[in-house]
């Protein structure tokens, strides 16, 4: 019958025929060599689960939050708040112009006459962007601003069209005063 026996070195167990018992054997994990069976097996004590703490039932029932990682991008604080990770853009984006586009778009619906130029170019500048944004090489966090500036460059283009019609049939047509 084979007897289990652990290596001193080692504590591997390993099981040991009668044959070899009280003779010198070599543990094929660690290479030590020792006499098999000489003493009793060499066991790890067992591993004891620590002790459960009772929670209080509120305790049990707040959610939890996720441990903050090491990174310098955050300090040791101490305090009740969930701090998250910005969100980094790619090195390989360009930038956005989300909001010289809305800027540009907005002017060309409040100021008469210059529309007709801010309009066209904001329209132009916010196709182009959300092009690129949608073939990902322009940053998409832009994509909401650009799309603004670019809906407000078409409605202030059609504002100073019509406008100019007004102006071009009221002054320029004496005769359409007629009412």
């Amino acid at each position: 019958m084979q007897e289990t026996t652990a290596c001193p070195s080692c504590v591997r167990v390993l099981r040991v025929p009668d044959d070899l018992k009280g003779q010198q054997v070599r543990c094929p994990s660690c290479g030590t060599v020792f006499t098999a069976g000489a003493a009793e097996p060499i066991l790890p004590p067992p591993i004891e689960p620590p002790p459960l703490e009772q929670e209080p039932a509120r305790a049990a029932q707040a959610p939890r939050l996720r441990a903050l990682p090491d990174d310098d991008d955050f300090d040791n604080r101490d305090d009740d708040f969930d701090y998250r990770r910005r969100r980094r853009r790619p090195l390989d984006y360009e930038p956005h112009r989300g909001a010289a586009v809305l800027v540009l778009g907005i002017l060309s619906c409040v100021i008469c006459g210059v529309g007709l130029i801010l309009g066209p170019l904001a329209w132009s500048m916010g196709s182009n962007d959300m092009t690129a944004i949608r073939g990902r090489r322009m940053d998409p966090e832009g994509e909401s601003l650009t799309q603004a500036g670019m809906i407000c460059g078409i409605v202030g283009t059609f504002l100073n069209l019509l406008g100019c019609g007004l102006y071009g049939c009221v002054f320029l047509f004496p005769g359409a005063r007629r009412f």
